[in-house]
């Protein structure tokens, strides 16, 4: 199953934007949870609502593993040299998430 992904580069640091997007994507107001880093890994979900996950990619080096269930589905490697933007990803009922280092990630739950 394909992960459900929007491009957020130019709305990282507008919470408000961040909102209305997720608004637009699942129906439901959300709270914006400010930049997490963790060098111990930092766990979301699973919850009974679809919740989305931003990854900035240029945050330093770190690591982001999205699961479903007991499937690791994808793997994402933050580096403080790339290129890559913020990515919004939406994470149903069943799914979880995880990161560590210098991955940098805010929650919408």
């Amino acid at each position: 199953m394909a992960l459900q992904t929007v491009d957020v580069t130019k709305y990282a640091d507008d919470d408000n934007k961040l909102k209305e997007i997720f608004k637009d994507k699942t129906g439901r107001d959300g709270t914006v949870y400010d930049w997490q880093t963790g060098r111990n890994p930092q766990v979301r979900g699973p919850y009974k609502e679809t919740f989305a996950l931003i990854i900035k990619h240029n945050s330093g080096d770190g690591t982001v593993k999205i699961f479903k269930e007991d499937t690791n589905l994808k793997t994402y490697q933050t580096y403080s040299e790339s290129n890559d933007g913020v990515t919004m990803i939406f994470l149903g009922p069943t799914y979880y998430c995880w990161w560590l280092a210098d991955a940098k990630v805010k929650c919408i739950i």
